[in-house]
């Protein structure tokens, strides 16, 4: 079984802090396939304010060998 491919962000101190809780930030950011359906989504990890990570989660049998183009992506807040 493979792993969600992730990447750690660091943001610069002098970057502004948001006031939110640590982890999952609560937002929707699905990934759609050539025929629209739903594939996978992305997710927005959050520390100290910042964010921390962000994860490819894919819903398919077979994983992404790619992230997705940008155009693919349907974000709901």
């Amino acid at each position: 079984m493979h792993g969600q491919p992730s990447i750690d962000l660091d943001v610069p101190d002098f970057v502004p802090r948001a006031d939110v809780d640590d982890g999952l930030l609560p937002v929707n950011a699905h990934v759609r396939g050539a025929s629209g359906d739903a594939v996978g989504e992305l997710l927005l990890w959050v520390k100290d304010g910042a964010l921390a990570a962000l994860e490819y989660a894919w819903y398919t049998d077979e994983p992404p060998t790619s992230l997705t183009a940008a155009d693919s992506i349907v974000i709901e807040a």
